[in-house]
């Protein structure tokens, strides 16, 4: 053999493309039973299993909306805009914030793309001693050709609705 390693390249190569997925699991990708059953799926670019209970996920959010929004603004930036948001809170220790996005983050019949500031509440009761204290902010990058086919932008909390200016 002249070329020993060009060889076991091309051999890797093949062997790479052998797609063992067979049966009912095939349609499903590569994923069985949480983990990669070969090193194609490492590779696997189609939709799995964990993909699938991901979106499942989103649909049930166990976190609920933040009970007062302070300011929205929407800030400009070279592929479209950051809309950022600052609310208020009852207590300390509220994390996973995030703007949830409905209408899988495109604007609606009438034009509105709507987010809902959400957070899970802290475990314990935590007193917040002071107003900064219960502050809490979230943002959320909106591209350009979604922001210029909204008309307007709205942030839904518990206690109000904001409309951030475009």
């Amino acid at each position: 053999m002249r070329y020993p390693i060009l060889f076991t390249v091309t051999l890797s190569l093949l062997a790479g493309c052998a797609n063992q997925n067979t049966g009912a699991d095939a349609a499903d990708g590569p994923e069985r039973n949480g983990s990669a059953s070969s090193f194609t799926d490492l590779f696997y670019l189609g939709e799995t299993r964990a993909n699938k209970r991901k979106a499942d996920k989103a649909a049930i959010d166990p976190r609920g909306l933040i009970p007062f929004i302070r300011s929205a603004r929407a800030d400009r930036t070279l592929n479209g805009h950051v809309i950022r948001v600052e609310g208020t809170v009852e207590r300390a220790g509220y994390f996973d914030l995030e703007l949830v996005a409905r209408n899988d983050g495109e604007p609606d019949d009438t034009g509105t793309l709507t987010y809902d500031f959400r957070a899970a509440p802290p475990q314990f009761a935590q007193a917040a001693p002071t107003e900064r204290s219960k502050a809490v902010q979230a943002a959320v990058f909106v591209p350009k050709d979604i922001y210029a086919d909204a008309r307007r932008i709205v942030v839904v909390s518990t206690q109000n609705t904001v409309t951030v200016s475009k």
